[in-house]
């Protein structure tokens, strides 16, 4: 099963919004990929680390749409 904290080399959706090579464009997908591999991977044992990193994300995703 994969693990769903992690995703392309960043443990954290914190890391990946603080990558300086990556553009908004670049954020913004990889925070969507990440948060849908998430949700394919259905309930299980993890479902709080699921829902945590779900508004982890969500939170990313929000600060991002804020400052364009």
């Amino acid at each position: 099963m994969a693990d769903i904290n992690r995703f392309a080399g960043f443990a954290s959706p914190q890391r990946l919004m603080r990558d300086p090579f990556l553009s908004r464009e670049d954020k913004v997908s990889g925070l969507a990929t990440w948060r849908g591999m998430i949700q394919r991977l259905g309930s299980g044992a993890e479902s709080e680390d699921r829902a945590r990193l779900i508004h982890e994300i969500d939170g990313a995703l929000r600060r991002l749409d804020a400052a364009s």
